[in-house]
């Protein structure tokens, strides 16, 4: 929690980036407690069945780096952290597969709407999380290239127009590696 404190107990999986309150249970005779998201600092969900660990971050992301105040601010699943950054992926909905307990992301569009993915960067230098990717971008490319402009490998390869905004998960995981010891 954001005061220190740990709990632990049997939760509902955030269903959605923009949940307000995390439902707990701390014991099989214990009433479920309700949290408040913007108290939770971290949140790690573990899968018994399948040894699986899922963290949340509550953070506020802004879309540009002209944006003032945050966008948005909920609890966003870790894609993948190095001691440089964090990176962050959302999408409308977090589910838990049926057969398994692997999260996943999904989307429920509305007619006309694009389902969409997106990649949050938190660098340790920042005190902001931004936007680095979304799948429903036209034009992101600019934005990305400023972020990632720290690590030379990746960033020549974005700028080459060999990777793109449909590759923020290769991306992610190549600028993790790229900025692994700064």
């Amino acid at each position: 929690m954001t005061d220190g404190t740990k709990l632990s107990g049997e939760i509902q999986v955030p269903h959605k980036v923009g949940i307000n309150k995390v439902k707990i249970k701390k014991c099989k005779s214990c009433k479920t407690e309700k949290l408040t998201a913007n108290d939770i600092k971290i949140l790690t969900v573990y899968s018994p069945k399948e040894n699986n660990e899922y963290s949340f971050h509550y953070t506020k992301v802004y879309l540009s780096k002209r944006q003032k105040k945050a966008k948005y601010a909920g609890l966003y699943m870790v894609y993948g952290a190095n001691n440089y950054a964090t990176i962050y992926k959302a999408s409308q909905t977090y589910k838990v597969k049926k057969k398994g307990e692997h999260i996943i992301l999904s989307y429920v569009a509305a007619p006309g709407d694009f389902p969409s993915v997106d990649h949050y960067i938190k660098k340790r230098d920042s005190d902001k999380t931004e936007l680095l990717a979304s799948t429903n971008l036209v034009n992101g490319r600019r934005n990305m290239m400023r972020l990632l402009e720290d690590a030379p490998v990746i960033w020549k390869r974005i700028e080459s127009n060999e990777l793109g905004i449909n590759h923020a998960d290769l991306i992610s995981r190549e600028y993790l590696k790229e900025t692994y010891d700064y």
